[in-house]
């Protein structure tokens, strides 16, 4: 999605220093406390893939799922923590 995104914006001539701007001036607010957010969720999707586990191993398949939801996560504070201390 994201990358669908980027090549949108650079097809309609967007920079990504007007995006920064763009970005820095619509949720600054909302991103002053990131990626704090982005962790939680991880932390609950964690929390609930435990929950359902019958025991207390870790399949492969859930493994897998919880370092996509990670990858997720790293690539949106990626974008929207760029030139904050992360």
């Amino acid at each position: 999605m994201l990358q669908r995104m980027a090549l949108a914006c650079s097809r309609a001539g967007v920079t990504s220093q007007d995006l920064s701007l763009l970005r820095d001036g619509l949720f600054q607010g909302a991103l002053a406390n990131y990626p704090y957010p982005e962790l939680h969720w991880l932390d609950l999707s964690y929390q609930k893939a435990m929950a359902a586990l019958p025991s207390p191993a870790i399949k492969l398949e859930l493994a897998n799922q919880l370092l996509a939801h990670n990858k997720e996560a790293l690539q949106r504070v990626t974008l929207l923590a760029a030139g904050n201390e992360v």
